[in-house]
């Protein structure tokens, strides 16, 4: 208000001023260029502070509108600011919960990868130990034990003759070097020896396996065996039972 009536005031003053200049003239008809020169310059002068009046007015109005307008303007800048936050934060963790499940599943699968691994070890392994036993030239087990004595007569060496003279690849894979017979034993097979070849007697049986364990060579073994039991050379389970004594002296 203080600066509208500032202008007023100096429009009041100018035009007075006019007025002054315009009561000054004595010949109309001649008023010199210089005064109407003055006037005009009066006159644009008063034309222009009234029009500053409205702008003057309108000023405060006009900055309480821009206040107004970069308040909302701050006002929908922050809330894009919170949706772009919240849209970020739900990408962050939708992001994390991928990522969490491609883990376990790259997890799951390294485990996967590392089984099937292990099982192709094995299985390599035990391609290799098979090639390596079937391409064996001639096992060693029927040369070192060339100089047994079978002369005589006896089903127990007419079946170790049988094993020593088998030169078929079978033949050599199941004649494979073991240590110790009560350990080659199934439960099984330990049953029917007891029953089919020591009549039922267990402690005749441990008697047996324990000697034979014990012995140094594979005639002693014989001996041990004509002179435990009756054999029939015919009978497989008898069989089987002097096959693993055979097998315990093979180097």
């Amino acid at each position: 208000m203080t600066s509208i009536k500032n202008k007023i005031e100096n429009i009041s003053e100018s035009i007075q001023n006019i007025n002054e200049i315009l009561n000054s003239f004595s010949d109309y008809e001649q008023i010199p260029n210089i005064d109407i020169d003055l006037l005009k310059d009066k006159l644009r002068k008063v034309y222009d502070d009234i029009n500053t009046i409205n702008k003057i007015d309108e000023e405060p109005k006009a900055i309480i509108e821009t206040v107004e307008n970069n308040v909302v303007i701050e006002q929908e800048l922050v809330e894009e600011k919170t949706i772009i936050e919240d849209d970020i934060t739900e990408t962050n963790d939708e992001v994390i919960e991928e990522t969490s499940v491609v883990e376990e599943e790259i997890v799951d699968e390294y485990h996967v990868i590392e089984e099937e691994k292990e099982e192709k070890e094995e299985f390599v392994e035990v391609k290799e130990e098979i090639v390596e036993e079937i391409i064996t030239p001639e096992p060693e087990i029927i040369k070192e034990e060339s100089n047994i004595d079978l002369s005589g007569s006896s089903d127990v060496k007419d079946i170790i003759a049988e094993f020593k003279n088998a030169t078929d690849l079978a033949s050599q894979l199941q004649f494979k070097s073991i240590d110790d017979i009560n350990n080659a034993v199934s439960i099984n097979d330990k049953i029917g020896f007891i029953n089919d070849i020591f009549g039922g007697d267990a402690d005749s049986y441990v008697t047996c396996i324990s000697k034979l364990n014990n012995t140094s060579d594979l005639n002693n073994a014989v001996n041990i065996l004509d002179e435990s039991q009756k054999w029939d050379k015919e009978n497989p389970v008898h069989k089987k039972f002097i096959e693993l004594v055979f097998r315990k002296f093979v180097k």
